[in-house]
């Protein structure tokens, strides 16, 4: 085989490629920032999928084995970062359970603050004065009607948003308790 007909095969064996891509061809098909791509894959190095055809000093991947990698890589991140935030945000009262819940739900939907701002109609600023632990001073709650718009847009359940219903169990887990030392309280003087 000359020189000439291997390229050839080579430039066939490329063009006839069903999934098989560059780097920056895949990240610019998921809409991903080419650096993005590559910064990812240098710290995951050990599980972003090998390279298909190495031709030229050029490795091409499975389009659809990076995807996956890449997705699940994001969700994990995800949720590491919801795991952060709550450890990192300890929830005392009901103001600190809103606030969570608010940023659990956005970053689920990954939504930016600008984003869900502009599906409420709110600012961006609005839903950081929610969502904040750090300053406690400038922190708000949403008025009733923006609960509703976020409810809606979201398609998380109101009581949920609002904490309903972790008042709600609380209420009937204090209720129990008064409930059992009564009857405790009842035995004790049976038995007396």
């Amino acid at each position: 085989m000359n020189r000439y007909s291997m390229a050839n095969a080579i430039k066939n064996k490329i063009a006839n490629r069903n999934p098989l891509y560059l780097p920056d061809e895949i990240a610019d098909m998921m809409g991903v920032g080419r650096s993005t791509l590559k910064h990812h894959a240098s710290w995951d190095r050990h599980n972003f999928p090998k390279p298909k055809l190495i031709t030229a000093g050029k490795k091409f991947y499975d389009k659809n084995e990076v995807i996956k990698w890449y997705t699940s890589r994001q969700e994990k991140h995800r949720l590491q970062i919801l795991a952060e935030q709550r450890r990192r945000m300890p929830i005392n009262n009901t103001e600190d359970l809103i606030a969570f819940r608010i940023f659990e739900t956005r970053t689920n939907l990954k939504l930016t603050r600008k984003n869900l701002g502009e599906m409420i109609g709110v600012t961006e600023y609005a839903i950081a004065h929610w969502e904040t632990f750090s300053d406690i001073k400038t922190r708000t709650q949403p008025k009733l009607k923006n609960f509703i718009k976020l409810a809606e847009v979201t398609g998380v359940d109101l009581n949920y948003l609002m904490a309903k219903d972790e008042v709600q169990s609380k209420a009937k887990k204090t209720l129990r308790k008064l409930a059992m030392i009564e009857a405790q309280k009842l035995e004790q003087k049976t038995n007396d």
